[in-house]
């Protein structure tokens, strides 16, 4: 699974849901879950943003096709 790149603004105050896109290495035939957990880097869990641990998401197969995602991850103004 590759994590995505993706760009959004966060604003000044609240909260703002960014969607983080990921796709896998190879098609997937059957329902797949993925565990998906957050890591603080040049933002900080619980300040900058709701960390995730362990989050839990299923991804429709794709077939032939790669299948992709995405993960909401809440991040603080």
């Amino acid at each position: 699974m590759t994590p995505g790149n993706f760009s959004a603004t966060e604003g000044n105050a609240g909260t703002t849901k960014f969607k983080v896109p990921f796709t896998f290495n190879k098609p997937t035939e059957e329902p797949t879950k993925v565990k998906v957990s957050t890591k603080s880097g040049t933002a900080t869990a619980s300040v900058d943003y709701t960390e995730l641990t362990n989050a839990t998401q299923t991804v429709a197969p794709g077939g032939t096709a790669v299948s992709s995602g995405s993960v909401l991850v809440d991040v603080r103004g």
